[in-house]
């Protein structure tokens, strides 16, 4: 590490505890001189590195300003490297107050110069292309079988419309961009469903939509941003389908995840595969095709219904 960077830490730490009227604490200035000595150990681009790899677990007790103390040292650090930054909280509501209040407030009080952004998955964003359908039906997707019906309710028409209506209004007078968490009211969640999409149902680039897509909006603003603020859900959904398919490629990033202790069963609960056995049998079974006795359907049920009884006993 240079001597540049190490004073580029150093002053805006001091910066911070002078602006702020805060006391310097031990645990705090271990903490930024950890992470630090841990994050000099990436190589720089075209270097290969020799060191160990630059993982680093803290635990501090409570009022030991972790937030200040990973963020002094981490965003001095990524931009000498050239990697971008993704902080990764346990819930949106955290992640929500690091965008909104603590990284302002460090950027004001630090003298750092950075940019960050939010990140969200598909599921925080409208689809236009649904939410066409929805109107153009008038009612649910009628014509298509909704996969999980035991968990997803589908709204009446009466419900829905006006809602639909009203996005549809909002997004074409650029009065709303998209974004669930900005639209003016609580939207239920079977409405918000019937006009939302993930990755294996979105169509990607080949959207007639995509020009328009709040999704994709927001993601391009990921791409010139110091830090990205995101929770462990999208980061874990990231890496599951390779990295860099939401956020920046991994061998472009650092990572810091605050609320580690959350991580294992978030991991558990990307990375474990199932299957509902019983409605998947419904599914199968209400399939309306030419075909339907084909011997791959009589396979799927074979194979299925011996499980399902299993489970069930």
């Amino acid at each position: 590490m240079s001597d540049e960077l190490k004073d580029s830490i150093r002053e805006a730490y001091g910066s911070i505890i002078e602006r702020k009227s805060l006391t310097p604490r031990w645990g705090q200035r271990q903490m930024i001189a950890e992470i630090a000595n841990t994050l000099s150990n990436i190589a720089l681009p075209g270097e290969v590195s020799e060191n160990p790899p630059a993982v680093c677990v803290i635990e501090a007790g409570t009022g030991t300003g972790k937030t200040i103390a990973y963020a002094v040292a981490a965003i001095p650090m990524a931009q000498a490297l050239g990697k971008r930054l993704i902080v990764a909280t346990a819930t949106i509501a955290l992640q929500e107050q690091f965008v909104n209040k603590d990284l302002p407030d460090i950027r004001q009080s630090s003298g750092l110069e950075f940019s960050f952004t939010l990140a969200k998955g598909r599921r925080r964003y409208l689809c236009l292309s649904k939410l066409d359908r929805m109107m153009a039906q008038g009612q649910g997707e009628s014509g298509f079988l909704p996969l999980y019906p035991d968990e997803i309710s589908t709204p009446s028409a009466a419900e829905a419309l006006p809602v639909y209506s009203a996005m549809l209004d909002a997004m074409g007078r650029g009065q709303w961009d998209g974004d669930r968490d900005n639209w003016p009211d609580s939207i239920p969640e079977d409405i918000w469903y019937g006009v939302t999409t993930d990755h294996s149902q979105c169509s990607g680039r080949r959207c007639p939509n995509i020009s328009q897509c709040s999704f994709y909006r927001a993601r391009e603003e990921l791409q010139s941003a110091d830090i990205i603020v995101t929770n462990h859900d999208l980061t874990l959904s990231d890496l599951a389908l390779g990295g860099g398919a939401i956020l920046s490629p991994p061998e472009e990033s650092i990572y810091v995840f605050d609320e580690g202790h959350h991580l294992p069963d978030k991991a558990l609960s990307h990375f474990a595969s199932f299957c509902r056995l019983h409605t998947t049998i419904q599914w199968l079974q209400a399939l309306q095709t030419g075909e339907n006795r084909c011997r791959l359907r009589q396979q799927f049920l074979a194979v299925l219904q011996p499980l399902d009884g299993g489970v069930q006993a």
